[in-house]
């Protein structure tokens, strides 16, 4: 029997609008995760085929060649995952807000900026609209920039050590210049 307080270095994603799991309406997939490959909830995946197994599995950040970018809804080791043997994930062709605690902190954060995928890392990173070719697969909203949920082990986000989020809309604009009519 495990008693005691589980911890963990970031909180969950939050899905603030846009996906009801009981009606499975919007752009959502399940797949195995790659050998070896760790992933947790809020992390940018991108599905990588596998020649040796005949099928798609998750791989951490933007696989090369990828155009397509989902966001983790758990853990990879979570024990439904491991158990049903796929991870879901929200794509981000979809409509959804969402707060993750997967950014890069070196990005400056503010509504309306554009969000992409920061290589193989599983983080998300700002990008300029005017001058990317990148795919874009988001835009910050609701807050100037990265939120706190409240200080470590409040009840907002208790067990959680890095409490600090990112907010943006899912949106996919494939590599071309975004404009700000998107």
């Amino acid at each position: 029997m495990n008693i005691g307080i589980y911890t963990r270095a970031y909180p969950r994603v939050r899905v603030l609008r846009g996906w009801n799991p009981n009606e499975p309406q919007t752009l959502t997939q399940s797949l195995p995760v790659a050998d070896g490959v760790t992933i947790l909830s809020g992390q940018a995946i991108s599905p990588k085929w596998n020649s040796v197994t005949s099928q798609n599995e998750w791989v951490l950040g933007l696989d090369s060649g990828a155009t397509t970018l989902y966001v983790a809804v758990k853990d990879s080791a979570d024990l439904d995952v491991v158990s049903a043997g796929t991870l879901p994930a929200l794509s981000c062709a979809g409509k959804f807000e969402l707060q993750t605690a997967f950014y890069d902190s070196r990005s400056t954060f503010n509504e309306g900026v554009f969000v992409t995928a920061d290589g193989v890392t599983g983080n998300f990173k700002a990008v300029a609209a005017t001058t990317t070719t990148d795919n874009i697969y988001g835009v910050v909203t609701r807050i100037h920039g990265i939120s706190d949920l409240g200080p470590a082990g409040s009840n907002e986000v208790s067990g959680v050590t890095n409490t600090t989020v990112l907010t943006f809309t899912t949106l996919f604009v494939p590599n071309r210049k975004a404009s700000s009519g998107s």
